[in-house]
């Protein structure tokens, strides 16, 4: 009994496998060189605002660009202390710090 469960899980995590291969080979042919510019767009709020910087460049750092190309994190009525942290965090994880009046002119740019 226990043999054809086991049978029946690697069965299905098989067809998983290859339905996302035929997926990727799907998208080769029909977009094979396009790749949209992607922002990550970070609203800070006043709990641990340097914490999600950090979260948001680490996922860039494990992913790549497939998490996003730029991050553009705005201060939403931060603090004094948080915004002077954020500015370092932002600095050091190559993320823009914007205010919210100005982030349409850094999502023109991209």
């Amino acid at each position: 009994m226990v043999k054809y469960v086991l049978i029946s899980i690697c069965a299905v995590i098989a067809l998983l496998g290859l339905s996302e291969l035929l997926h990727i080979i799907k998208m080769r042919f029909s977009a094979p060189l396009e790749k949209a510019f992607t922002c990550c767009v970070l609203f800070l709020t006043d709990d641990m605002p340097e914490r999600q910087i950090a979260y948001a460049a680490e996922q860039r750092m494990w992913l790549g660009n497939a998490y996003a190309d730029k991050i553009i994190a705005v201060d939403n009525e931060l603090s004094e202390e948080n915004k002077n942290r954020c500015r370092i965090y932002a600095k050091e994880n190559d993320v823009i710090l914007c205010g919210f009046d100005e982030l349409s002119v850094y999502l023109k740019g991209a």
